[in-house]
């Protein structure tokens, strides 16, 4: 079938090249999401430390844990906020671009084509590609830079506790992690 054969790959590039600050800005949240638990638990480790040195509790030497906690954990929310920004202002706009663009492509065949294609497969070959992009983004900014990210997190958290361990980690992670994590989306997906 003719419609099958349609790809308009060109006018998604296209449509998304305009808006990558926002992409970028998008992705900042995951990172800040990534950094937040282990920053969480070195304010804790801290707090425990002060608590542990004295009998009494010297709220100045607390100052500066709790200070790394509620910074970690305004950083985050603001982090998320702006990426949520972002995409209320570029994600109409670049499937706007995608669904234009399809349909100026398709509007360039000739009148043959539309005679021996279903118009409603031709449509829904375009839903389909605003409906990718929505899929795409969902993978990279929740699924592989979230996991990404948070890994990496957790091996420079470590690496600053004891760099032999975070070499190991490091090297733990990459001869075994991901690509078990690669085989099993291979499989389920």
């Amino acid at each position: 079938m003719i419609v099958e054969k349609l790809h308009f790959t060109g006018a998604g590039i296209r449509a998304t090249a305009r808006y990558r600050a926002y992409h970028l800005l998008m992705l900042v949240a995951p990172l800040c999401g990534a950094l937040y638990i282990p920053v969480c638990y070195y304010a804790m480790k801290l707090i425990v430390d002060a608590i542990a040195v004295s009998d009494t509790v010297d709220l100045r030497a607390l100052a500066w844990p709790i200070g790394i906690g509620l910074f970690a954990d305004v950083t985050t929310g603001l982090a998320w906020r702006l990426a949520t920004l972002a995409a209320w202002r570029s994600e109409p706009f670049v499937r706007r671009g995608i669904i234009v663009g399809s349909v100026d492509r398709l509007l360039s065949y000739r009148h043959g084509f539309f005679q021996n294609a279903p118009v409603g497969g031709l449509v829904s070959k375009v839903k389909a590609l605003s409906d990718g992009y929505d899929d795409m983004w969902s993978q990279i900014s929740a699924g592989m830079t979230t996991l990404a990210q948070a890994i990496l997190a957790s091996a420079a958290s470590i690496a600053w506790v004891d760099w032999r361990l975070g070499a190991v980690m490091a090297t733990w992670i990459a001869t075994c992690c991901l690509p078990t994590r690669a085989a099993a989306a291979c499989s389920t997906g």
